[in-house]
């Protein structure tokens, strides 16, 4: 399996202003929950009751995939 690396939450996610949403800025999976890039996640617990909303801020531990699927696989997060 592959190593994971650290990377900056806003480097993987992007916030919307006008509506409050985080989004994928890659094709993403978290927690075994797929999300295409740029699709809105909504506030609350998902992806098997994580709530992305209260990790804002802290690195993500992730994995790529590249072609043909090109998706992010995150790992867990950092304290």
């Amino acid at each position: 399996m592959k190593s994971a690396m650290r990377y900056g939450f806003y480097i993987l996610f992007g916030y919307n202003q006008q509506t409050g949403f985080l989004y994928p800025l890659y094709n993403t999976w978290i927690n075994g929950v797929y999300f295409p890039a740029g699709m809105s996640i909504q506030r609350g617990p998902s992806f098997g009751g994580l709530d992305l909303y209260q990790l804002a801020g802290k690195d993500v531990a992730a994995t790529w995939v590249g072609p043909p699927t090109n998706t992010l696989t995150i790992q867990g997060f950092y304290q």
